[in-house]
């Protein structure tokens, strides 16, 4: 793990404030990290550890959105997809909205994969509607910004102009690292 993970971990593990906890899970999410699967696996099973010494719902529930993430990225989509799973329904039980969204979002990513627009957007719509009503504002710009590359994907660039123009203004307010991410999607609509 980086020493940037790893200082966010020990932040985690004494944050009793369950906002600003997710908020700490969330910044794990960089671009550097988001191309190292072995290292978003430790960094899951890191949290999941943490997680069993106070039985910690947000930390478990990331935990595995963590490992299935990282599982994804490695290629195994069943691994990461049960491990989505596990993370829904410790979210769910959570009610966390922002720790609801990101966990659909993860989700949906397994579908958008197999290219299964349907149900990733029916994902990426439902994490909307969670990361609306959460308080993280970062994962507000996700679930936007995936909906217009699904609308791209799908042939619809009115639809996917909508939603990345609002991902885009999201990114702008908020500083995510999506940004780029969000720019080429754009630029793909015209």
């Amino acid at each position: 793990q980086s020493q940037y993970t790893d200082s966010i971990l020990q932040k985690i593990a004494v944050e009793k404030n369950e906002d600003k906890k997710v908020d700490l899970i969330f910044s794990i999410y960089t671009p550097d990290f988001l191309n190292k699967p072995t290292q978003i696996i430790e960094t899951g099973q890191a949290l999941l550890k943490q997680s069993q010494e106070n039985n910690d719902i947000i930390k478990q529930s990331s935990a595995f959105c963590f490992l299935g993430f990282g599982y994804r990225l490695s290629g195994s989509m069943i691994k990461g997809l049960e491990f989505h799973q596990k993370a829904l329904t410790l979210a769910e039980k959570s009610g966390n909205f922002s720790m609801l969204a990101v966990t659909k979002n993860l989700m949906g990513h397994i579908y958008r994969d197999r290219e299964d627009y349907d149900k990733a957007l029916q994902l990426y719509l439902s994490a909307l509607t969670d990361g609306q009503k959460g308080k993280n504002e970062m994962v507000k710009a996700w679930p936007l910004m995936n909906i217009g590359a699904i609308y791209l994907s799908k042939d619809k660039p009115d639809s996917a102009l909508k939603y990345l123009q609002s991902s885009y203004e999201l990114c702008l307010k908020v500083d995510t690292l999506d940004l780029p991410y969000t720019l080429w999607n754009l630029g793909a609509v015209h």
